[in-house]
């Protein structure tokens, strides 16, 4: 056992970290052969055209973007403004699990038996996930500079890289250490899902407010927006030092306020913000899954007492996501003429979008090419929650009650589609009245089916991830994370980065299709559901045989 606590929290990340950090090396050394490609041929202008029209339709999801024709404005576009909000699923599940997760699971009252003051422990492991976005960070600049070199007619700044890189790691350390300080008011599971959906909310909120004037004054608590205010690699925009300040100062004040919770609150209680309310989760959080106040196991009702905090979270998540939906549909009719003049290029074509004045194929473009990751973000949470349960160690105590290993997995899988059905069916019902509200019609078939079919791929995703974590609990959240993030970009960019066939076939995301505007397929969602199956199957097969990890 390390004796270091700073030490110990990197071994204990060491797999996510290699697994993320490998997968967007790969990510950023695969976009300067990309722009060499696509950039610098003989109908560059035409190209730069088509391509700036492109980003100014999918400003919704990406934000603005500048100096397109530079490759550090083309990487800042296609990566590097993702970068922020794809790392932060894994820092706020990280983040949630630093005290709260070692705290529910017993070991963090062995920890503070030796010489180790609370305030050392936590800072320590917060030093040692911080020093984690770091390597990951590292990750990513040596894949920007392997691709700069391996490509023809391509140069970087290494300077602002660095920069670039740092501004990206700061906002994902944000989320990260919000949810350390969300875990001292309340449970592990709860803090990742309250940060998720403040993630959710504060990332769309800063994207559509250029296209959505009302909007404005919210983005200033938005830390995407801070950080987009520094776009080091764009030569037009440059550096914010000030922004850049802020969010670090944003990322202690957080860290200081959770040291100062920790440091006064009971192990196994909350910090009492709110007293009289505080102490109902105190009991909560004492009690855990599975058992009563007095002790003794609850093994009858472990699907009604998981429903309850799961519903929780997937109101927060549907909340936001319900927002963001009135924004984009009481926008369209005010902006139709301008997003039809941008779907007008080349490259949109090369996408595989239709382009059409109906309703359908507007929503289709400025609404359904961006929930879809936010619906599978979530159904990575809920994989990240049920493998929680046997990190912390809860599982072993749950699994000596007189309940079949594989009904256990049944009702916690159960659970999380119960979950995702809440969370879409809030969404879809938001997105029907939003419809009537502000007169943008939609064929009733397509929107169902638009709807359905993202709680379809919720289902293949937890099914997959619940598979995984069957294998392997300790990495399977980061694992389908990052299969998820690789699967949305095969989807979104097959056609225009000229992918094998068979690349976009196997993303979740392509399966789903466009219902919105050629009407649910039948087939695809079947085969979906099938697959699903299959992989719940196994996991039963495979959670059945073997050990529960310590």
């Amino acid at each position: 056992m390390l004796r270091n606590t700073f030490f110990r929290t990197l071994r204990e990340y060491r797999l996510a970290i290699i697994l993320w950090g490998l997968g967007l090396f790969l990510l950023t050394y695969s976009t300067a052969p990309t722009y060499s490609a696509l950039l610098n041929g003989p109908d560059r202008e035409k190209q730069l055209a088509d391509l700036q029209k492109l980003t100014e339709t999918f400003a919704f999801i990406t934000g603005k973007a500048y100096d397109l024709n530079t490759y550090g404005g083309f990487i800042t576009y296609r990566v590097i403004g993702l970068l922020p909000a794809m790392l932060s699923i894994f820092t706020l599940l990280a983040g949630s699990n630093l005290i709260r997760g070692e705290e529910e699971r017993g070991a963090l009252d062995v920890l503070l038996s030796t010489p180790h003051s609370r305030r050392s422990v936590i800072v320590q492991k917060w030093a040692g996930l911080s020093l984690g976005v770091l390597v990951i960070m590292v990750f990513c600049w040596a894949g920007t500079l392997a691709g700069v070199a391996s490509s023809t007619g391509v140069s970087l700044d290494v300077g602002a890289a660095v920069l670039a890189y740092l501004n990206a790691g700061v906002v994902a350390l944000f989320f990260g250490t919000l949810a350390l300080a969300l875990g001292q008011l309340t449970t592990r599971r709860q803090a990742a899902g309250i940060t998720g959906g403040i993630l959710a909310a504060t990332y769309l909120i800063n994207t559509s407010a250029d296209k959505v004037p009302w909007l404005e004054w919210l983005r200033y608590f938005s830390p995407f927006y801070y950080e987009s205010l520094s776009k080091p690699l764009a030569p037009s925009v440059g550096t914010n030092w000030l922004a850049l300040a802020g969010l670090g100062v944003a990322v202690l004040v957080l860290l200081v306020g959770a040291v100062g919770m920790y440091v006064q609150r009971d192990h196994g209680g909350v910090f009492r913000l709110f007293p009289a309310r505080a102490s109902k989760v105190e009991v909560a959080a004492k009690v855990g899954p599975g058992q009563d106040g007095s002790g003794s196991l609850r093994f009858t009702n472990d699907f009604w007492f998981s429903l309850g905090p799961t519903l929780r979270n997937s109101a927060i998540w549907g909340g936001g996501i319900s927002l963001y939906i009135l924004i984009i549909v009481g926008a369209v009719n005010s902006i139709r003429d301008q997003l039809l003049n941008l779907l007008n290029s080349s490259i949109y074509k090369d996408l595989g979008l239709a382009i059409g004045p109906s309703n359908e194929n507007l929503l289709g473009v400025v609404l359904f090419v961006s929930i879809p990751i936010i619906y599978a973000a979530y159904a990575v949470l809920q994989v990240a929650s049920w493998a929680g349960e046997e990190n912390s160690g809860r599982l072993e105590l749950l699994l000596s009650t007189p309940v079949p290993r594989w009904r256990f997995l049944l009702d916690r899988f159960g659970v999380a589609v119960l979950g995702a059905g809440a969370m879409v069916g809030l969404s879809g019902l938001v997105f029907a009245l939003a419809t009537l509200l502000f007169n943008v019609p939609v064929e009733l078939g397509k929107g169902v089916g638009a709807f359905v079919g993202l709680w379809i791929m919720q289902l293949v995703i937890l099914a997959a991830g619940f598979g995984l974590s069957a294998v392997g609990a300790r990495q399977a959240a980061a694992v389908t994370g990052v299969l998820v993030g690789l699967s949305y970009l095969a989807d979104l960019l097959a056609s225009l980065f000229k992918l094998p066939d068979w690349v976009p076939q196997l993303s979740v995301f392509r399966q789903y299709g466009r219902p919105i505007v050629e009407g649910f397929k039948t087939g695809p969602q079947l085969f979906l559901v099938a697959l699903s199956l299959v992989f719940i199957a196994l996991a039963v097969l495979r959670f059945r045989q073997r050990d529960i990890a310590r």
